[in-house]
């Protein structure tokens, strides 16, 4: 953000939102140049029986009437860390002593001033808070801070509490007076290049199987003699990053720009040497290589794209490979003091108290051999929503992640180019595709450390302030989820242990689904039974290929307003399931490719579920307990 005095240009809409007169300036407060002031781009009274009053907001119980505010925040950059809405009471006559309303959010942010009280925006989202009593010709103000985000249009509905009649001014009373949003843009926090060199590189050649033992100066890739190099990281130490990066050092001078194609293999053999590794004896490795295109930057390095292919927290051993024909590129081994080295960008952490966007869908990926159809292969639409959302913080990734048999072939040529963008903000569990491959040997090279080998797959995380987020393995005749088990009695300490006030749980297979698979699934009920004890708020599952929300209930299905609330998300692309007949308490179905959004903040939660076309199907609140 520039420094010195900001303005921002906002369009005051009215009537259809057709331009109602030229580019507004909006008045900046203080000389900080993180606060901005944003007009409100459009505000009216809807009245049960007088209608709309385009020259003040009244707020009243008798007759009733309601206020609503739309804020345009999508010229807004940034993280918006603290966030009011103003309203200024008009200088018109109020009643003696008015309540200053409640206020309300709402998910309708395409309403018009010719709304009319019948077709009104609908307070469907969270309450905000009470205003303070309205003084003539004050503002008056409310913390909305977890209510609005960068990108977005907000709508606050304002609403009376009582029989006196509160008078705000509108947008047509001019910018001085206007409902306007005030915003802190929080500062970006320092971030960097953490770049790990090569401790382990080889190459091995066809034409010569006596081992190298590593240490030659300069490594090859060609494709006539066939050479290929070898090499490892140690990605133990580095707990997130973005943007991974392979840089190579090339030992000819190559003109910036230049591409050189390369294949990339994952090796899944942790145990090769450099002094035993040759050609007629290799590591063992994924036999599907990645094609990458390098290219040269300013500074002379080859630099290879990862993203998709590499986690943190891990050991990576990679194989470089010729592509096409008479190819060939050599570049410096670490001996040389140019070592090959893994990049990555780390920093911009999400502060404490900011809302968590996650994005959440499971079934997801084609093997990249199948073609997009109507009915099948949608997972990279399906990703396009998570990638383009620019408050993206996690995605939750709900099992049966790539298929057929989940292998690390698979993964690299169907999961990575679609899910795989976003591997870095990932938090996998796995489904039954991924046992379909020896103890889901692909899935847990694929995600590395994140996967969480040694606990078989289940464990938790902390997201924000207040949220807890369980990860547990449902395929129960892999890792029991039995009574007694380990998973289950780790599963009551770890919520136990806890001490936050809202508590998300993850697994591949629902208890409740409306499908015509699996309608009341058995083996996860000690799962809903710690977690109902506990006072969890969420359940989400995927492995039937559809959506579905259910109203809160009972581990055994009966309706409990306190009780845990499950979303079915197996929609990411795969394919669809058709319904059966709906459950009791299934409130919500769609058999539709998309994914669930969420916006986990302090005290709630609320939801979206928005189509491969970006069509929003389904929304909602829900607050912790």
């Amino acid at each position: 953000m520039s420094s010195g005095w900001l303005a921002l240009g906002v369009l005051a809409l009215f009537g259809g939102f057709a331009a109602a007169g030229p580019l507004e300036s909006v008045q900046v407060v203080g000389p900080a140049t993180n606060h901005l002031v944003i007009v409100a781009s459009a505000a009216q009274t809807i009245a049960l029986a007088t209608g709309p009053d385009p020259a003040l907001l009244v707020v009243d119980g008798s007759p009733q009437s309601e206020a609503f505010v739309l804020v345009d925040l999508r010229a807004v950059t940034g993280m918006i860390s603290v966030a009011r809405l103003r309203l200024h009471v008009s200088a018109a006559a109020n009643s003696a002593s008015p309540v200053g309303g409640t206020v309300l959010s709402s998910d309708d942010a395409e309403w018009t001033v010719a709304t009319t009280w019948s077709a009104r925006p609908l307070a469907n989202g969270r309450r905000v808070g009470d205003l303070p009593r309205a003084v003539a010709d004050t503002w008056v103000d409310i913390d909305v801070s977890r209510m609005v985000r960068a990108g977005e249009r907000v709508t606050f509905v304002v609403r009376s509490t009582s029989g006196d009649a509160a008078r705000y001014d509108s947008v047509a009373g001019g910018d001085a007076v206007a409902p306007r949003v005030e915003l802190t843009i929080a500062p970006a926090m320092a971030e960097r290049i953490l770049a790990v060199p090569a401790s382990a590189d080889v190459t091995i050649d066809s034409a010569s199987p006596t081992p190298a033992a590593g240490a030659d100066t300069t490594l090859v890739v060609s494709s006539s003699p066939q050479r290929a190099v070898v090499l490892r990281f140690d990605l133990t130490g580095v707990t997130a990053w973005s943007s991974p990066e392979m840089r190579i050092h090339p030992v000819d001078h190559l003109a910036a720009g230049a591409a050189i194609p390369l294949g990339i293999a994952w090796i899944s053999d942790g145990t090769w040497t450099e002094a035993s590794t040759t050609w007629d004896h290799p590591p063992q490795f994924d036999a599907t290589a990645v094609a990458r295109v390098g290219v040269v930057g300013n500074d002379g390095w080859l630099i290879y794209d990862l993203t998709g292919l590499i986690a943190p927290g891990a050991v990576v051993s990679l194989e470089l490979r010729a592509v096409g024909g008479d190819s060939r590129v050599a570049f410096d081994s670490r001996e040389q003091g140019r070592a090959p080295q893994l990049r990555g960008r780390i920093g911009n952490s999400i502060p404490a108290d900011r809302p968590i966007r996650a994005w959440a869908v499971g079934d997801i990926a084609c093997p990249g051999n199948e073609s997009v159809t109507s009915e099948a292969c949608h997972m990279r639409a399906t990703s396009n929503l998570v990638v383009a959302d620019a408050s993206f913080d996690t995605f939750l990734a709900l099992g049966d992640l790539q298929y057929p048999a989940g292998s690390q072939a698979d993964f690299l040529t169907g999961y990575a180019p679609s899910f795989g963008r976003v591997l870095d903000r990932t938090v996998p569990s796995p489904g039954n595709h991924e046992y379909a491959t020896l103890a889901a040997s692909g899935y847990l090279a694929y995600f590395g450390a994140a996967a969480h080998p040694q606990s078989a797959g289940y464990y938790s995380v902390d997201l924000g302030s207040t949220w807890h987020v369980v990860v547990l393995n449902s395929n129960c005749s892999m890792v029991s989820c039995s009574v007694g088990s380990s998973q289950e009695m780790w599963l009551r300490a770890d919520l136990a242990a806890s001490t936050r006030p809202c508590t998300l749980a993850i697994w591949h297979h629902p208890r409740f689904s409306s499908g015509i698979r699996v309608r009341l699934e058995p083996s996860v009920l000690p799962f809903w039974d710690d977690l109902a004890v506990d006072g969890a708020e969420l359940v989400l599952n995927g492995h039937e290929h559809q959506y579905e929300r259910f109203a809160p209930q009972t581990p055994m299905g009966v309706s409990d307003a306190t009780g845990l609330r499950e979303i079915v998300a197996g929609s990411g692309g795969r394919s669809l399931y058709v319904f059966g007949a709906p459950l009791p308490m299934s409130e919500f179905r769609t058999a539709t490719f998309g994914a669930l959004r969420l916006d986990l903040d302090e005290l709630g939660y609320s939801w979206s579920f928005v189509d491969d076309n970006a069509t929003v199907l389904d929304t909602g609140h829900g607050v912790c307990r």
